[in-house]
């Protein structure tokens, strides 16, 4: 299918899609123009599944099973269904697309298939799928029978030593016309089912490539150096018989680990497995260091290649019978004057993004490299490296359209609130704050993802961020009143703790830190704020917010609250730089208050603050409270004798 449009998707608060359309489609390096940047409003899970199914319509899939489509000339939504999964979910075009397979476990159904002609969407069969397939491995096996295959690693215990002691990989074959299912073992299964990649697969060609995981081959070289052999396996698809087995790169013993001494070590137990036979968790450990150097691998449609990559952008392209192959390209930067000091292990993860006989595309951990291959070629002995420039890739889009893209996405983070007054106008202040509580009314509506932040924009052009306008809201009179239901309804809301205005601060921290601070009737929406908020990921309320109440309502009769709730607060540091140090401290106000009647007051403290939604545990205090001395009597009292 030729198509005239490319798509992108890009995450900033929620996840879009940005359509371009393609100037000159057939360049590796290819330009374009925006036609369209979708905001997928409400999403914030990530983006598994975006692909062209037709010339002018695409689809979208997120890891939960929400599928739409999308019609680019009309620039709007043609079909939604959310298939209402936690995780467990993958969708497949077929190689003609016109066929969609969504293999899913909606929450409290059995898993399926559900399978839908394209384009019209029509939903044309769904198959029931047994327990043991992972839908999540699903891929297709378009041959003479048309089956689904579940690809499944399994590691196997022993009960009396709780101990690995068998390893084993496979295909679930699934024949969707007698709805029968089979296990098909494959060979050279993995060490550990944690540290297992999942085959590559080439539906076209009905290829799969995987690792060899049996005994290393240890070569010795003319100086007497070792090589230890990586290699590779090809399954055909249609018999899930090996194919082709060949090596595909030799390192030296000082290449197997960036630090020296943990390579050495390394090679002396491959090694000792080769002379011994032992198999041992230490062989299996070190085995899989060795392999997971390897990084990806892609079988192309077109031609009889293979292009596999490992860490630190090392890339190499080979025919896919392993006969012959390209040098180890290896940037410049990773290559010195020497073989024996040649490349090692980078941290830099390297995936193969798309290639050709002059250029290849590899993704380094997010940053996309090309390297000039139109002058490598492909020989039949030796394993050569060759130093290479790693070139940044840069998209053919226009400097005007790139900033429109990064303006675009910029604003969808935001709630816009856009309002007739001027900025100096205490009207234009109320209308802004009931704006806001009637979307904290109903926020899986207005939710940006895992974001709720707002921009205000008046009559006289001034924008404002949160922290300014409720910098000038607590000034006008009676606004308290309209904060107040605010709070009250973000805290009431069940996703409260996971809404952010940044990545380290919750949702409204500016409304209802002004607020609290400046006003003794609004304590009360702290606490029922405070209570909500995730001290493992926030930071704005444990290093800022919670210091300044303390400051503000130390000589007051809520002090001694205060001090109790930041012992309860999940996961803070707060209790002990506030609450132990005040009670060691004997001439302190909270000491004075607990040795003039005050722990008396703790059991009925407690439960206001239960009231709130803090979890009050009084059988149980910290572990570390124990150890300082003078506060016994203290925890006593606080968590029970």
């Amino acid at each position: 299918m030729r198509s005239d449009y490319k798509l992108q998707v890009r995450h900033e608060s929620t996840y879009s899609i940005v359509v371009f359309k393609l100037e000159d489609k057939f360049a590796i390096k290819e330009k374009k123009k925006i036609e369209w940047i979708l905001d997928l409003e409400g999403d914030a899970e990530p983006i598994i599944f975006c692909e062209l199914f037709d010339p002018t319509k695409f689809l979208v899939m997120n890891w939960n099973g929400w599928l739409r489509a999308y019609d680019i000339e009309t620039k709007t939504k043609i079909f939604d269904r959310d298939f209402n999964c936690e995780i467990n979910c993958k969708a497949l075009l077929n190689k003609w697309r016109n066929r969609l397979y969504v293999a899913a476990e909606p929450y409290d159904e059995a898993q399926k298939v559900v399978v839908f002609d394209l384009p019209s969407l029509e939903e044309i069969e769904e198959y029931e799928l047994p327990r043991e397939v992972n839908v999540r491995e699903m891929s297709l096996l378009e041959g003479n029978r048309f089956n689904f295959l579940f690809y499944d690693a399994n590691e196997n215990y022993s009960m009396k030593t709780l101990r690995s002691v068998r390893f084993s990989h496979g295909f679930h074959v699934f024949d969707p016309a007698s709805k029968s299912l089979t296990y098909r073992p494959l060979p050279s299964p993995p060490k550990s089912s944690i540290s297992h990649q999942s085959p590559m697969i080439n539906t076209d060609r009905a290829l799969a490539v995987i690792k060899d995981w049996e005994d290393v081959e240890v070569k010795v070289d003319k100086d007497g150096n070792r090589l230890f052999v990586q290699k590779l396996i090809v399954i055909d698809m249609n018999n899930l018989e090996i194919l082709y087995h060949f090596p595909v790169r030799e390192f030296y013993a000082y290449q197997l680990d960036r630090n020296e001494e943990e390579s050495l070590k390394i090679a002396d137990i491959l090694e000792q497995r080769k002379n011994t036979g032992h198999n041992t968790d230490e062989y299996d450990e070190a085995l899989t260091q060795f392999n997971e150097t390897l990084c990806s691998t892609h079988i192309d449609s077109d031609q009889e290649f293979i292009w596999i990559t490992w860490e630190g952008g090392i890339v190499r392209r080979m025919f896919i019978n392993g006969k012959y192959k390209s040098p180890l390209l290896v940037p410049k930067e990773l290559s010195h004057s020497k073989v024996q000091d040649a490349f090692g292990v980078e941290s830099s993860h390297t995936t193969f993004v798309s290639g050709n006989f002059d250029q290849v595309i590899l993704n380094l951990e997010g940053d996309k490299k090309i390297i000039d291959v139109s002058e490598i070629e492909l020989v039949n002995e030796g394993d050569e490296w060759l130093p290479v420039d790693l070139q940044p890739y840069l998209d053919e889009i226009d400097n005007s359209d790139q900033k429109e893209i990064e303006r675009i996405l910029k604003e969808q983070e935001f709630i816009i609130i856009e309002n007739p007054n001027e900025s100096t106008n205490k009207w234009g202040c109320y209308d802004c704050l009931e704006e806001i509580a009637r979307i904290t009314a109903d926020l899986d509506k207005y939710r940006r993802g895992h974001t709720l932040k707002f921009l205000f924009r008046f009559s006289d052009g001034v924008e404002m961020d949160e922290k300014e306008f409720f910098m000038r809201a607590v000034k006008v009179e009676y606004t308290y009143e309209i904060v107040e239901t605010i709070i009250k309804n973000f805290t009431s809301y069940k996703d409260a703790s996971h809404l952010y205005a940044s990545d380290e601060d919750l949702a409204l921290c500016y409304a209802v830190h002004y607020f609290s601070c400046s006003f003794e009737s609004c304590l009360d929406l702290a606490f029922r704020y405070l209570s909500v908020v995730d001290f493992q990921h926030e930071v704005y309320c444990c290093e800022t917010f919670i210091p300044e109440l303390f400051y503000v309502y130390k000589n007051t009769k809520h002090y001694p609250k205060l001090l109790l709730m930041a012992e309860l607060l999940d996961d803070s540091d707060v209790s002990r730089t506030f609450l132990y140090r005040e009670f060691l401290d004997t001439n302190s106000v909270f000491r004075q208050w607990f040795d003039n009647g005050g722990k008396e007051q703790i059991p009925s403290l407690l439960d206001e603050l239960s009231e709130y939604g803090f979890e009050v545990d009084l059988k149980v205090g910290p572990s570390s409270i124990s150890k300082l001395d003078g506060l016994k009597e203290l925890m006593d009292c606080f968590y029970g004798a």
